[in-house]
């Protein structure tokens, strides 16, 4: 049986399927997002469709053991969707399953164009799951608890270590420096103000 190709499904749902989502944006700087799991951008767009494409990736976390599945569709099962996805699911550290990702996706050339996409969804997967199993309560206890520039510093690297905004690394450390530059002088000034106020009671 002849499968349709995927331009000519693209032209078909592009503008009316189930999984669009409202669009953002005017004129040429508008957005369409699209929701079906295997579009690891979730744009509405021909390249990362999961429709129109024989060729996918799905990134997304499975069970409760902060476990990762990827998914890819095989090619020669189009009209079997039973068997369609070859599953595999990552229990291990995030180098490992980053590498994994990236032999499976960019390495053995089944969707290189998809790379960068794959690993930026896997570190976003990651991180969701690690918020879910420490609780939000305990994060922002955590986050107050946080002091000393160099765990702050350790934390602004992970911008670009885990691959979730690499190019926003040099912005994130630039930002950091400045920030403690401004609460070391509001520090020094409260410091000031107070040696100040105990003179003023000493004299009287």
């Amino acid at each position: 049986m002849a499968t349709v190709p995927g331009q000519l499904i693209w032209e078909i749902v592009k503008k009316n399927n189930s999984f669009l989502v409202k669009e953002f944006g005017n004129g040429t700087a508008g957005v369409r997002f699209s929701k079906e799991s295997n579009n690891l951008y979730n744009l509405n767009s021909y390249k990362h469709s999961g429709l129109a494409n024989k060729k996918t990736v799905t990134i997304q976390p499975v069970g409760k053991d902060q476990a990762v599945l990827l998914a890819t569709t095989k090619t020669k099962k189009q009209n079997k969707p039973a068997a369609l996805l070859h599953k595999s699911v990552m229990k291990k550290e995030f180098r490992r399953m980053a590498n994994a990702v990236a032999n499976q996706v960019g390495d053995n050339y089944y969707r290189p164009d998809l790379k960068k996409a794959a690993l930026s969804r896997l570190s976003v997967v990651h991180r969701s799951l690690k918020v879910a199993k420490s609780g939000v309560k305990k994060r922002n206890r955590q986050a107050v608890k946080v002091r000393g520039r160099k765990t702050i510093l350790n934390n602004v690297l992970e911008v670009g270590d885990d691959y979730n905004r690499p190019d926003l690394k040099k912005a994130a450390l630039a930002r950091l420096s400045l920030v403690h530059r401004r609460l070391k002088v509001a520090k020094s000034g409260v410091k000031k103000r107070n040696r100040r106020a105990a003179k003023v009671r000493g004299w009287k």
